[in-house]
């Protein structure tokens, strides 16, 4: 191996582990200053009566309002530098999409905050449904947009025939799973009507990993054959 390369590789060890540190340092400062809003806001009576009202939305504000201010404020410049770099990345298709087997994990994982909330009441239930809901929705809207344009790349090339012929045999799947999926949802709602709201997420999470598993069968077995 030739000192090049090995340079090479000790940088981009750096600037992983440096990445890594600030992602920590990013998520400890957001949590931080979102418990202390979240704690001078208490205080005010009419954030008091907002919160007997709407004790969900009463914890979901003040975490958005940090989320939106904090990239302004913290790292701004190296934020931008990071944003314009990303950008060019992208558009060069070298940003890659999570792994289906982290995406399945995080899903699932929401997935079972969401069915656990139905189950418990008091003030765990609102964070169930804190933890689970937002993100069981953006990875179903990603999982979604991973069918509709299938590939390992964020942006990938809509003229490849061999990703066109998977995306149509990724969608008939998805859509017979879907159609199973209404029709158990039906079938439950004439029966057992109050294990609705507790189906939907998971008849959800089902039709999205389905065909996205069926995906990643047809592009091991084009590696295979290649």
């Amino acid at each position: 191996m030739s000192d090049d390369e090995s340079g090479s590789r000790a940088r981009d060890r750096h600037a992983y582990w440096e990445g890594v540190g600030f992602t920590w340092v990013d998520l400890a400062l957001l949590t931080a200053a979102s418990l202390a809003l979240r704690f001078i806001l208490g205080h005010f009576l009419w954030f008091q009566r907002f919160e007997a009202r709407h004790n969900f939305w009463a914890d979901l504000i003040p975490i958005w309002a940090v989320c939106i201010a904090f990239p302004l404020f913290f790292r701004r410049k190296a934020r931008l530098a990071e944003q314009a770099a990303y950008r060019e990345d992208l558009r060069e298709g070298r940003v890659k999409r999570m792994s289906l087997a982290s995406r399945s994990a995080v899903m699932l994982v929401s997935l079972s905050l969401v069915v656990t909330a139905s189950f418990i009441q008091g003030p765990y239930e609102a964070v169930c449904l804190l933890l689970g809901v937002p993100v069981l929705l953006l990875f179903a809207a990603e999982e979604f947009n991973i069918i509709l344009r299938p590939g390992d790349s964020v942006l990938t090339d809509r003229h490849d025939e061999l990703l066109a012929f998977f995306r149509a045999r990724t969608l008939q799947v998805g859509y017979s799973v879907a159609i199973l999926s209404l029709v158990t949802v039906y079938l439950v709602s004439l029966f057992a009507s109050q294990y609705v709201s507790v189906l939907l997420p998971i008849v959800l999470t089902i039709s999205l990993l389905a065909p996205s598993l069926f995906y990643n069968r047809l592009d091991r077995r084009a590696e295979t054959d290649e």
